[in-house]
Formats: C-alpha cells, sequence, structure tokens
C-alpha cells in the first residue's frame, strides 16, 4: 500500500512539474518578447515547444536559473510532500482520535450485530411461531 502511494505521489509531481516548465516557458515568452501581438495570433507558439520537449525545456530553465520555473517546482515539491505526509500518518478510517472500535473488522458498519430471539419477541413486539404452526396457518 505505501509503494503504491509514493508511486502515485511521485506521478502527481512529474504531471506538476510538467505543467510548471510550460507555464514557466509561457512566461518567459511573453516577458522576452516585444511584438506581444504576433504571439497572441498564434497562441499555441506559448504552448506547444515546452509540451512536444519538457526534458530540453527543464535543462534550458535550470543552466538560466529561470525563477518563475524555481518557484513553481518548489510549490508543486510541497504539494507532493504534503500529500505524501499525510496519506501516511493519517489514520486508517480518517477519524482523527483514531477510534479504531467505530471500524468492523468483519464487513458490516459500526456495531450492528443480529438480534437475540429475547430481543425481538418480547411482550409488544412479534410473536413466534413454531414451523408447523407458520405452515398451517398459510394454508
Amino acid at each position: 500500500m505505501k509503494k503504491g502511494i509514493f508511486i502515485l505521489t511521485g506521478i502527481i509531481w512529474l504531471v506538476l512539474i510538467y505543467l510548471a516548465q510550460i507555464l514557466a516557458y509561457a512566461l518567459n515568452t511573453l516577458s522576452n518578447t516585444s511584438n506581444k501581438q504576433k504571439i497572441f495570433s498564434d497562441i499555441s507558439q506559448l504552448f506547444i515547444p515546452p509540451a512536444k520537449h519538457p526534458i530540453s525545456t527543464i535543462i534550458g530553465f535550470v543552466s538560466d536559473k529561470n525563477t518563475v520555473f524555481f518557484v513553481i517546482g518548489v510549490i508543486a515539491t510541497i504539494i507532493c510532500i504534503y500529500i505524501l505526509i499525510k496519506q501516511l500518518f493519517e489514520s486508517k478510517d480518517g477519524n482523527e482520535k483514531n477510534q479504531d472500535y467505530k471500524i468492523a473488522k468483519h464487513g458490516s458498519h459500526g456495531s450492528a450485530k443480529f438480534a437475540e430471539d429475547s430481543e425481538l419477541f418480547s411482550e409488544g413486539h412479534y410473536k413466534k411461531n413454531e414451523r408447523k404452526r407458520h405452515y398451517e396457518l398459510c394454508l
């Protein structure tokens, strides 16, 4: 179970870094270009190059020490660490007081149980019939 949490958190982190490098590329392109009308006439030029070549874009950002990419990357890392810690250290049932008696171990919810005859067939409740008598009453 814990291995799955690590794998899922790693996948989430990779997706967030992928989106971070696309956003950083778009912001970098917009800030370094004087002709913004040309960029907005073909908006795909902001998103297609980093989407097609994410590794080379990330290497370029790291070598250029791109602040936007580092800030978004740190935020993505903090989010993933938070998710990981929350999943690893949270109680099984989501109950913060960890009251395990509320979790049924045998496939039912709460403290449900089968009733005894004395609980069901007391005065004012149902009457218990013998099997033969029940058959006779049905005819």
